[in-house]
């Protein structure tokens, strides 16, 4: 398994995409704050691959993805909160603050400002990795 950090763009708060072919099936998904179809998979294939193509291509974002980022695996955030404290847990404390505890799906955001406007969640994520496979060499 992989983490990832994402930040969503704000583009279809503010009004700022190409229209949307369903905007009354769009609901923001509860795994990695994407913007999803409110319909099953089954049943309705081709609306969903319009609406995913849709969000690859609506705004400036590639998906809609602001930043997206490879980090690493549990074990290397692990050894980044280690180095983290042996460097002085009091200096960053925020950012182990919003560094996931555990090895599941979390999304989390670091309030450092009370009066700032709020922005897009950061989500990490655990992804996991597709094998391809490899090309036969003759």
């Amino acid at each position: 398994m992989g983490l990832d950090a994402a930040v969503r763009c704000r583009f279809w708060e503010e009004g700022r995409t190409r229209p949307c072919p369903f905007p009354q099936r769009i609901q923001l998904g509860t795994d990695l704050d994407l913007l999803e179809l409110d319909l099953p998979w089954e049943g309705n294939e081709e609306m969903h691959r319009q609406f995913d193509r849709w969000r690859w291509h609506c705004c400036a974002h590639e998906n809609m993805w602001l930043a997206n980022e490879r980090i690493s695996n549990w074990s290397g955030v692990r050894a980044f909160q280690q180095a983290l404290r042996s460097a002085g847990e009091a200096r960053f404390s925020t950012l182990l603050a919003a560094t996931p505890m555990a090895s599941a799906r979390a999304a989390t955001q670091v309030d450092l400002d009370p009066m700032a406007p709020a922005p897009a969640p950061v989500t990490f994520r655990e992804q996991k990795r597709r094998v391809r496979p490899s090309a036969k060499v003759d």
